[in-house]
């Protein structure tokens, strides 16, 4: 079988989960996704309606996504030897 190139995959992932981020922090601003702005910001550690929260949001979103992406292909490979 095929193995996953698992730092291609992760990057895939942590960039769309952070611009899924911008996207659902730009919706909220306009008034669309309100609620959902206010449970990322009870979820998340460096969130926040700012700029600066945004762009801790975004790089948090990115890190944990990228981690764990990795980690899931890490063992996919692993076990499909």
């Amino acid at each position: 079988m095929k193995k996953i190139n698992e730092l291609a995959l992760a990057n895939a992932v942590g960039i769309t989960s952070a611009l899924l981020m911008l996207v659902l922090t730009g919706s909220g601003r306009m008034g669309f996704y309100s609620e959902v702005m206010r449970t990322m910001m009870q979820r998340h550690m460096f969130y926040g309606p700012s700029f600066t929260g945004l762009f801790g949001g975004m790089i948090e979103a990115f890190v944990l996504s990228f981690a764990f992406t990795y980690a899931v292909a890490w063992f996919y490979n692993k076990l499909n030897k």
